[in-house]
């Protein structure tokens, strides 16, 4: 699998969190925490495990991304929800690796919201050139309440900026330098053409099971031509099944 994943452990009644790395899927993850934990695995969340026990807790994927930078990007997430301090992960580089007063400037050069003054309309005889055809606000996102690890998706940038009470432009500088709007990580989704080739990782057996050409062919082969339950896969690796399979794309 040339991708890895990041994924976040919840702890329900403390509120504290561990970020962890992985290119296996998120329940064989978990399996492996559990198992040490009963191993009396010394490590603060092991303890922790057995301390509150397992229903205390929940496992989510918070960023999907090649395995060469699965390392610089769990630093970051580390850093993020400040796991290394007030939460599970043990690590004493993570100060020198990324230094503090990153993300002092960072809090410092954010620029104010644009405010967006909506000009009065022309006259309807006037004649005009329509530029572009607003497809760049039907790009589909997601959101991630960096407390609560809770996602939302949403089918258009219009859509998602009204959610969240900002302005499409906003939204844009949001995604593209990473930043948070009102407690919230903002995720543009990459589509896919339905005749991408696609594959099915078996859910227990984590062995390839089907592959096929595109979207359409798997739904005609294994369902009656809907697509939307592999297409829900697809959007959204290692949380949900189709046909008894993770989906991904080749």
């Amino acid at each position: 699998m040339s991708q890895g994943l990041i994924y976040a452990i919840y702890n329900k009644e403390t509120g504290q969190y561990y970020i962890g790395q992985t290119n296996t899927e998120l329940n064989k993850v978990w399996k492996e925490h559990l198992q040490e934990s009963s191993k009396m695995n010394p490590s603060p969340l092991h303890r922790s495990i057995r301390k509150y026990g397992a229903g205390k807790f929940n496992i989510r994927v918070i960023e999907e991304c090649s395995i060469g930078i699965l390392d610089d990007r769990e630093l970051y997430w580390i850093k993020e929800y400040d796991s290394h301090n007030n939460g599970y992960n043990e690590l004493t580089v993570i100060e020198e690796t990324i230094p503090p007063i990153v993300e002092e400037i960072v809090e410092e050069i954010e620029p104010e919201p644009i405010t967006i003054v909506k000009k009065e309309k022309k006259n309807s005889n006037s004649k005009f050139t329509k530029r572009g055809d607003g497809k760049h606000r039907r790009i589909k996102v997601k959101t991630i309440n960096v407390d609560t690890l809770e996602e939302k998706f949403y089918d258009s940038l219009t859509e998602c900026a009204d959610a969240l009470d900002t302005a499409v432009p906003n939204l844009h500088r949001y995604i593209k330098h990473g930043w948070r709007v009102r407690g919230h990580r903002v995720i543009k989704l990459e589509d896919k053409p339905s005749s991408h080739a696609i594959y099915g990782v078996d859910k227990i057996t984590n062995k390839v099971k089907h592959s096929f050409r595109s979207v359409n062919e798997a739904g005609r082969t294994l369902g009656s031509g809907n697509t939307s339950g592999v297409d829900k896969s697809l959007k959204n690796p290692h949380k949900y099944t189709w046909k008894g399979c993770y989906w991904f794309y080749q």
